[in-house]
């Protein structure tokens, strides 16, 4: 099994795109996580309304469950979560998934398609409390 920080250090800097549809998405390094792990992808499916808030709606009946324990407290974010962020924060109007990373006391979204830069990479301007929830391997 992969651990957080290698699939940061595997990851970070490079551009993702496993569905190979509408090129380079959040969704992507979230799926890529899956094929490190050797998880269908299809658990993280954003086919209902094309964007990342359906991993968590659609968390009961996608089987994502089956692989990923599911975290509602944004408190209990360990290095490695994957965060799902919903269309009414508007830090990320249009939903977003990335992963929460907590480096010498900051607290990161790692992910792709932040703040239009296509490659995986850390940001700090998501507000974790906001978050619809999250998921962990």
């Amino acid at each position: 099994m992969i651990t957080p920080q290698e699939f940061y250090d595997t990851t970070v800097g490079r551009a993702w795109d496993i569905d190979h549809a509408y090129g380079v998405q959040c969704h992507d390094l979230a799926q890529k996580l899956c094929v490190d792990l050797d998880i269908p992808t299809i658990v993280i499916w954003c086919g209902n309304t094309g964007y990342a808030h359906d991993i968590w709606d659609r968390r009961e009946i996608s089987g994502i469950k089956k692989y990923f324990d599911v975290i509602t407290d944004y408190r209990q974010l360990q290095n490695g979560d994957m965060v799902i962020f919903p269309t009414t924060y508007a830090g990320t109007p249009l939903s977003h998934v990335c992963f929460f990373y907590k480096f010498n006391g900051v607290k990161y979204a790692y992910g792709q398609r932040q703040g239009g830069n296509r490659e995986a990479r850390l940001i700090t301007t998501l507000d974790f409390s906001r978050m619809a929830g999250a998921f962990r391997p």
